[in-house]
């Protein structure tokens, strides 16, 4: 199970999971194209967002970046 969230830490609001879905992978060096599931994604206001990445619930990354301007 791969699941991909992100959010403004300390916020009011849950993290918003944008990827939630099973996979097959052969093995750690295989690829998997998730281009289509966050290709319009959109983020309504500006500040520091986290992404969290998980893969059977064991988290794979945690970080954070920047998003400046929504127009």
């Amino acid at each position: 199970m791969l699941k991909i969230s992100i959010g403004i830490p300390m916020a009011e609001d849950e993290p918003r999971t944008i990827i939630d879905r099973e996979f097959d992978s052969p093995g750690p060096q295989h690829r998997i194209n998730l281009i289509n599931d966050i290709h319009r994604l959109k983020f309504e206001k500006p500040g520091n967002y986290s992404i969290l990445i998980e893969i059977d619930d064991q988290v794979i990354l945690a970080s954070t970046f920047p998003i400046t301007d929504v127009s």
